[in-house]
């Protein structure tokens, strides 16, 4: 049996990029923390940002990031600092203009990510996108679009490459 105590941050630094979506940090475990930027310290591994498909919730970066967190805390090394993007569960399956918003998001995401980790850990850390279904093809194109920056590769498994 799998126990999990998730807890979800959102994380108001990005209300300046004036998009309807939302970033959340994934926190697994007892602790309670009182705001994102708390939650943000607590962020020191490699950062993972899981997009979910059409209709789905950013809740669903909670099964991975509770697994992916236990060998980390057997190890004592630092875990994944799992991030969700909050798609407000658009139906993107059928619009590709709603595609198009949500990669603007994401590269704005990983973006500010890259720069979060520079500044606090002095560190050039890769993104790693997670995409499930049509979060899948969010993935390819943001990153495709940020292909042309240093650091960046791409790997793709089990995505609907083709519409």
């Amino acid at each position: 049996m799998t126990y999990m105590w998730p807890s979800y941050h959102s994380l108001t630094e990005l209300d300046n990029l004036g998009q309807q979506y939302e970033l959340y940090l994934y926190k697994e475990g007892r602790q309670s923390l009182s705001n994102s930027r708390d939650a943000l310290a607590f962020a020191s591994g490699p950062p993972v940002l899981f997009l979910h498909g059409s209709d789905g919730s950013y809740k669903q970066v909670r099964s991975l990031a509770s697994e992916t967190a236990r060998p980390s805390e057997a190890s004592g090394k630092p875990a994944l600092a799992w991030f969700a993007a909050d798609f407000k569960e658009e139906m993107s399956a059928f619009d590709g203009a709603i595609l198009e918003r949500q990669t603007i998001f994401v590269v704005d995401c990983v973006k500010w990510l890259r720069q979060h980790y520079r500044q606090t850990y002095a560190a050039d850390m890769p993104v790693v996108l997670v995409g499930h279904s049509m979060g899948g093809l969010v993935a390819r194109a943001a990153a495709i679009a940020l292909a042309s920056e240093a650091g960046s590769s791409q790997y793709f498994l089990s995505l609907p490459h083709h519409l």
